[in-house]
């Protein structure tokens, strides 16, 4: 995915990728790049599991 003229330091576009280290965006015209975040999971919170239907 690409952001246009989002980097911090060009001004250039930057595109949205992931590796096996995480996601990271990267400029295009510089070079810059820099690893996001993780969200933190929520503690306490129910997993969400698909229901199956039973067969009539």
């Amino acid at each position: 995915m690409l952001f246009f003229k989002s980097c911090p330091k060009c001004k250039g576009d930057v595109e949205f990728n992931n590796d096996m280290d995480g996601d990271y965006v990267r400029c295009l015209m510089c070079g810059f790049s820099r690893y996001l975040p993780v969200a933190p999971r929520r503690v306490g919170a129910p997993e969400r599991r698909p229901e199956l239907r039973k067969a009539s």
